[in-house]
């Protein structure tokens, strides 16, 4: 349905400056850092999204919308069956309000997910063709429902903008610190089947082989499913979605398993880290030297802290320069922030 409301001039102006940053922060970081900024400048909510679905199973993401944004994605991406509007949008901006009471909305695997991060009570959002594969969705989350009409509008208008920086830089400017995301959303039957098929995930795109690490994550895995199922398909919880997170020789990766229930299969969702790689290189006394320097902490304080000599923690940081490939400890700590 068409609507009749109408933004005020300064409503127009502020919205004409969002959208001069918006193109500002696509040049130089990405369309996707770009459209998660945009929205949390002119759309008030507790967690602002962009991501791209490639295929049937990848997602691309941003690195700027924070840890807290990445764990979410990761925790609910294999429940989005459960969303009333996630792929369903036909390129409208909707709130999951407008679909469902709230009673209805607070009994979906989606809710349930989300409740280890924020009490998700509403959602709007839409999803927009790229191409024949991909698929630009965009989202604001509040913890309650209902929207402006004015919020709507400036959605609806940014929604042009978000497709045209997609073509001009799509995924080869995905920005520092971008991410992906493998969902099956089927769990094969069997722990061989299994672990092949987290093997081929976690090895996707990556130049390296598994490593030991990542063979032993995929019997972890598969012996936990093959639990599940032995226990039979309990009702989904939030207290069931855990983030087991793998640190290995050639990668970073993040793992979620979404037990079945009576309804769901159940599913398995993958993340991976394509630029922690380097972090992987550090000593735990380095990672820790690496901590206190996040915090603005000197050479001479951390070695107080530490309880070791001021010419050891010069050597640390030196070492984590090295590994981190950065020139100074602002881009040091800029990096072990991000990660």
């Amino acid at each position: 349905m068409k609507s009749s409301f109408s933004l005020s001039s300064s409503q127009l102006a502020k919205f004409n400056r969002q959208l001069a940053a918006f193109y500002e922060t696509a040049f130089e970081r990405g369309p996707l850092d770009a459209a998660h900024e945009a929205l949390a400048s002119l759309i008030g909510g507790q967690m602002h999204l962009a991501f791209v679905t490639q295929g049937s199973s990848e997602v691309l993401f941003p690195g700027g919308i924070g840890e807290q944004g990445r764990d979410f994605l990761t925790a609910t991406m294999g429940t989005v069956a459960s969303h009333p509007l996630i792929y369903r949008t036909g390129g409208a901006v909707m709130a999951i309000s407008d679909v469902l009471s709230q009673q209805e909305w607070t009994r979906r695997a989606m809710f349930q997910a989300a409740a280890d991060y924020l009490k998700m009570e509403d959602s709007l959002g839409t999803d927009l063709p790229l191409d024949e594969e991909s698929t630009l969705s965009v989202c604001v989350i509040r913890e309650q429902r209902g929207y402006a009409e004015a919020e709507r509008m400036f959605f609806q208008l940014l929604l042009p903008h978000f497709r045209s920086a997609w073509r001009m830089h799509g995924r080869q400017r995905m920005g520092e610190g971008a991410m992906r995301i493998h969902c099956l959303n089927e769990l094969p039957d069997g722990p061989v089947a299994l672990r092949r098929q987290v093997t081929e995930c976690l090895d996707t795109g990556s130049p390296h082989p598994p490593g030991p690490d990542e063979h032993d994550l995929a019997e972890e895995l598969a012996q936990t499913i093959q639990q599940m199922r032995a226990g039979g398909a309990a009702r989904h919880h939030p207290g069931q979605t855990k983030i087991h997170r793998l640190q290995g020789r050639h990668g970073a990766c993040a793992v979620v398993l979404i037990p079945p229930t009576k309804d769901q299969p159940g599913s398995m969702v993958i993340r991976h880290d394509e630029g922690g790689q380097h972090l992987l290189l550090l000593t735990p006394r380095e990672r820790e030297v690496g901590r206190w320097l996040c915090e603005g902490k000197t050479n001479e304080e951390i070695a107080i802290i530490l309880g070791i000599r001021a010419g050891t923690v010069k050597r640390h940081v030196e070492n984590v320069f090295a590994k981190l490939h950065v020139p100074n400890r602002t881009a040091a700590a800029r990096m072990l922030m991000q990660r």
